[in-house]
């Protein structure tokens, strides 16, 4: 009987030891889990070497010294951001998929086609998934979340029902970052030719045509067009002025750093009717971001993946491993430089 006990003892052991192996398996298999639905490691560990390779190739390794806040490294910060950029999009996607969005095989080889006609031949296209460590499925995975997102907050965002007065509101309250004028220059050094290009202007002489002849700067050559700008793309004395004209109206001497200008405005987008298109469209686009942080807000999110133990296999900048021979050059010059002087006093 007693034999029988410990068997029975040994065998239970073994039994949850084997369990408890399967779910320290389990746990290192995710990196974490959206409402159930779990994101795997191996796929966070191919989205995380994917944007590492992306980074060193825009800024080199360098980047890796850079920080982004007290005592956070740019590693840290690239490993908590994809992974919380891959919770959102899950929770995205799993909303989509209950409101009954699909994105059909048709949809999704036309969507890929069109994305690899922006690269010159086949040969150019491998080469970016090579030198992006991306394959085609993965791309193809990505275009298809993306498609299902996009279509799901596109139509979340057009069957809100606006008021007009919602969107006076919200112009009225932005109106400084939403107002634009459309303006023409014409630069110069000297105030007194400036002087006598404004007498001629006066006179009847075209503006684009003088621009052309005697502006300094880049835009002369299409006849003074800054096109559109809002406030704060230029410099004050000039974004002063150019909101305060009437359209066709010339301005007088304007003298910046740069020179003496003579402004004319020729469109101008400063009333709530002028606007109301563009007013209405980032009033849905912050609704539409809104959406998403309250998706991504009430999701029911566990973080298994532990950062410290993530290993990106960074290597060390390229300026410490130069200075390290420079150490031993000067031990080994100094070195050379005491064999002398020991021969010299011998």
């Amino acid at each position: 009987m007693k034999n029988k006990k410990i068997i029975l003892m040994l065998a239970l052991t073994l039994v949850l030891g084997m369990l408890s192996g399967c779910i320290q398996k389990a746990e290192s298999d995710e990196a974490a889990t959206v409402n159930g639905e779990s994101i795997s490691k191996e796929a966070y560990m191919n989205e995380l070497k994917i944007y590492k390779n992306m980074y060193e190739a825009q800024y080199g390794n360098d980047i890796w010294d850079v920080e982004i806040e007290a005592d956070k490294s740019f590693e840290r910060y690239l490993k908590e951001s994809v992974l919380e950029n891959m919770i959102t999009d899950k929770a995205l996607e799993q909303v989509a998929l209950e409101n009954g969005v699909e994105v059909n095989d048709e949809d999704l080889e036309s969507q890929f086609e069109a994305y690899k006609t922006q690269f010159p031949s086949e040969e150019d296209y491998q080469k970016f998934l090579d030198t992006n460590m991306m394959t085609e499925d993965y791309l193809k995975n990505t275009i298809r979340k993306e498609q299902l997102i996009n279509e799901y907050l596109k139509d979340y965002s057009q069957e809100l029902e606006i008021d007009d007065s919602d969107l006076e509101t919200y112009y009225e309250e932005n109106k400084d970052e939403i107002d634009k004028v459309r303006a023409s220059h014409i630069l110069v050094e000297d105030p007194m030719v400036a002087q006598d290009i404004l007498s001629k202007l006066y006179e009847g002489e075209d503006f684009a045509e003088m621009a052309q002849e005697y502006s300094i700067d880049g835009s002369a050559q299409s006849g003074g067009d800054l096109g559109f700008f809002g406030k704060g793309q230029m410099i004050p004395e000039f974004e002063e002025v150019a909101f305060n004209l009437e359209i066709g109206e010339l301005s007088g001497l304007v003298e910046s750093e740069f020179g003496v200008h003579i402004i004319k405005v020729t469109e101008k987008q400063t009333t709530f009717e002028e606007n109301k298109e563009a007013v209405e469209e980032q009033y849905r686009n912050n609704l539409f971001n809104e959406r998403v942080t309250e998706i991504r807000e009430n999701a029911d999110v566990e973080k298994i993946v532990d950062y410290d133990n993530i290993d990106l296999g960074i290597e060390e900048s390229t300026e410490q491993e130069t200075e390290e021979p420079s150490d031993d050059t000067e031990e080994s010059d100094n070195t050379d430089n005491s064999e002398e002087d020991s021969e010299t006093t011998e």
